[in-house]
């Protein structure tokens, strides 16, 4: 990523502010303006700040009231910017609907980045999410990934490769430690649930109904593909699953997190439980939908003990075309 600036964040007010600056400061080439009267001209102000803007950061706060005023502004003078909705993991999670319908195809929820916090300071997830969308497709895991790290990919044929695939994932990540061990077990469960939804939970017939029973042996269909990828660079491992149906609905995703970030224990298995299982132990989970033709569930997660896990995990999801 340059240095030049060809990113452009647009906060609501100071509050703003205080939450993004740390993760802000953490991305090379970006200004951060803060508009305290979103009217017309106060927003054209805000735009010429960065001329040829690549990426466009817009806080969420401006939503409901404000987005539509904000928008028109944006797309009239940075027509080619890819917008990013931020909100912070702490609040209440954004409608999804009303985002969609307004084209932004990028809703990113973070928490936000303390002073002291140097390990996501090299890293921070808005710099992940502002890569995995700058890169080829192809490179997509290797934002989360130290320069060099191959990443080894399996094309399944059947549901049997299962718990080889796992095996190899785990056997990769190498030490004795009790931070290395606690990593292959949360790799394996995430790299389980994925497999698992790509086998069972995306495949659906015209009317939406399931194709398959969760745990049943199948081999892939003509035309269907799922391909899952990872890499382990000693410090983060990063998993990337696809499948070949674009099946599930962005919609569904943050309402079921939702309603259960706040659940006491397990939420009920009716649906949606091994997505929120992959958010609940991933660093930071990125969903990208392509309606009708694909699905890509992606992140890393690094060593770290139990206690260092988050409460509220980042999520990133992109959709690229409107979902109905």
């Amino acid at each position: 990523m340059t240095t030049n600036p060809t990113i452009l964040a647009l906060l609501r007010d100071e509050a703003d502010l205080n939450i993004w600056q740390n993760d802000l400061a953490a991305i090379p080439g970006i200004v951060t303006v803060v508009i305290s009267d979103p009217s017309p001209p106060s927003v054209q102000r805000a735009c010429a700040a960065v001329p040829m803007s690549r990426f466009i950061l817009l806080s969420g706060r401006f939503y409901p009231a404000e987005a539509p005023v904000v928008l028109e502004v944006i797309r009239k003078l940075h027509p080619a910017a890819e917008i990013l909705l931020v909100s912070p993991a702490a609040a209440p999670f954004p409608a999804v609907s009303p985002i969609l319908k307004d084209g932004i195809r990028n809703l990113i929820v973070v928490p936000a980045l303390s002073p002291s916090d140097e390990e996501r300071r090299r890293k921070s997830p808005l710099s992940i999410a502002i890569s995995s969308l700058a890169d080829d497709a192809r490179e997509r895991i290797s934002t989360c990934l130290r320069p060099g790290t191959v990443a080894r990919e399996f094309l399944l044929e059947s549901s049997d490769q299962k718990e080889t695939l796992i095996a190899h994932l785990v056997e990769a990540v190498g030490g004795s430690t009790a931070e290395a061990e606690f990593l292959r077990q949360r790799a394996a469960l995430i790299a389980d649930e994925m497999i698992e939804n790509a086998l069972y939970g995306a495949p659906r017939d015209q009317r939406g109904s399931q194709l398959f029973r969760k745990g049943e042996p199948r081999t892939i269909l003509p035309g269907e593909r799922i391909m899952f990828r990872f890499g382990f660079d000693g410090e983060n491992l990063a998993m990337e699953l696809a499948d070949g149906w674009g099946s599930l609905h962005p919609v569904e995703v943050v309402d079921h997190f939702s309603r259960n970030r706040e659940r006491e224990g397990l939420p009920p298995t009716e649906g949606g439980l091994g997505l929120f299982l992959i958010w609940r132990f991933i660093d930071h989970l990125h969903i990208s939908i392509s309606p009708g033709r694909e699905t890509v569930v992606s992140g890393h997660v690094r060593l770290r003990t139990p206690e260092d896990l988050s409460d509220a995990p980042g999520f990133h999801i992109t959709t690229w075309r409107a979902c109905a």
